[in-house]
């Protein structure tokens, strides 16, 4: 694909609704076939990222977020464009926070930062916040990408899941949707506190049971 047409994409989806709309769910498409091809966009779209009227930030975090499970090492590390995306920690929707967390998580020797989100998370965890459905989708991206953090807290966060959240059944199907971080032992004998049927620590692709 040409890369001028990519650009043209990204800049459509910061445009009008019906732009937005089309051109982000061509964006996602690409992002999930070829995400190498954003490679040379990533600068362009953490930039877009920075403007907080900017319409298009969910279907950018969601490519980026594709692209940075493939290519870690190649997303933007410096501290600007990683305090873009913690941002959406704090004031995106729950969708733009889990992917705003994959990519933060998957950057190399990012650890630092990720174990301050997990502690702070941590700290303000309560059944009648707010922001509790975003705070779980965080700390489930930060169970299945950032392994090493997560265990530090996992005790506390399965405890809290299990006698605060599972107990009442207000918030049960949310919940669920979210795939809530739970225990389990993968065939090399690991602890993998996890939100899906596969061991990162393994191999992502070797189920667990």
């Amino acid at each position: 694909m040409n890369s001028e047409i990519l650009t043209e994409l990204i800049k459509k989806i910061g445009e009008d609704e019906e732009h937005r709309v089309a051109s982000g769910e061509l964006l996602r498409s690409i992002s999930l076939i070829f995400p190498a091809i954003f490679k040379d966009h990533l600068v362009e779209i953490t930039s877009l990222l920075r403007d907080p009227e900017f319409a298009g930030a969910s279907d950018s975090l969601y490519t980026l977020a594709e692209f940075a499970k493939q290519f870690p090492k190649s997303v933007p590390a410096d501290t600007r464009a990683k305090e873009t995306l913690r941002t959406f920690l704090e004031s995106g929707v729950v969708v733009q926070a889990r992917h705003a967390t994959i990519v933060l998580a998957s950057i190399p020797n990012n650890d630092k930062m990720c174990k301050e989100i997990a502690d702070s998370i941590l700290e303000r965890l309560d059944i009648a916040s707010t922001g509790l459905l975003k705070d779980l989708a965080i700390l489930s991206q930060l169970a299945l990408y950032s392994p090493q953090v997560f265990e530090g807290i996992s005790s506390s966060v399965i405890s809290f899941i299990i006698r605060k959240l599972l107990m009442t059944s207000t918030l049960e199907q949310e919940v669920s949707d979210l795939m809530v971080v739970v225990p389990r032992t993968c065939y090399m004998g690991h602890t993998c506190v996890l939100t899906c049927s596969y061991c990162r620590r393994c191999s992502s692709r070797q189920r667990i049971g």
